[in-house]
């Protein structure tokens, strides 16, 4: 069994820059979703290992009111979220999720769109775009399924219709056999 990660800490350099979208209580409330999944901290973690190597930059906050974005510039990784995503401490989980399926994901996303390209065929193209975005929807569910479990609190996730739990399909936690 492989062990759990540290928990996240408030001095986390990944959050510089953004503690004060939240009133202290609403941090305290992020971090005891964070550290509830070992999913969300193994990313968070693997994200601040790449900001020591100079290969990421902290989140910024995107003034434009859009959902969240990661980007690679100038072989730097980061995510700008959306002002309206610091409204609530789940709505900045949830989004957070989405955006690390996209960073943990990058390599095969970048993979599966430039073979695309090569192909000039538009099929291959949409499909490795559904691909890019389903796999940040399924981290989104496996990360608040976790979540829930642990805390009982929900977060939305991105791609989620109206009145439909999305982590009924996530992966369950093993179950121990004595």
């Amino acid at each position: 069994m492989t062990q759990p990660f540290p928990n996240i800490a408030k001095s986390s350099p990944i959050f510089d820059g953004i503690q004060a979208m939240f009133r202290p209580a609403d941090w305290d409330e992020v971090l005891c979703m964070f550290n509830s999944s070992e999913t969300f901290k193994g990313q968070i973690y693997r994200f601040e290992a790449d900001m020591t190597v100079d290969h990421a930059e902290a989140i910024s906050i995107d003034p434009n009111d859009r959902a969240g974005s990661f980007v690679v510039n100038n072989g730097k990784q980061s995510f700008a979220i959306g002002i309206d995503w610091f409204l609530t401490p789940e709505k900045f989980a949830g989004v957070l999720a989405h955006e690390l399926g996209h960073y943990v994901n990058a390599e095969w996303d970048n993979a599966t769109i430039n073979y695309a390209l090569s192909t000039r065929d538009i099929v291959n193209y949409q499909i490795a775009l559904f691909g890019r975005e389903g796999f940040a929807i399924n981290n989104g569910i496996t990360i608040a399924r976790e979540i829930n479990l642990a805390t009982g609190v929900s977060i939305p996730i991105n791609g989620q219709p109206p009145n439909v739990d999305l982590t009924a399909i996530a992966p369950r936690p093993p179950t121990r056999r004595l």
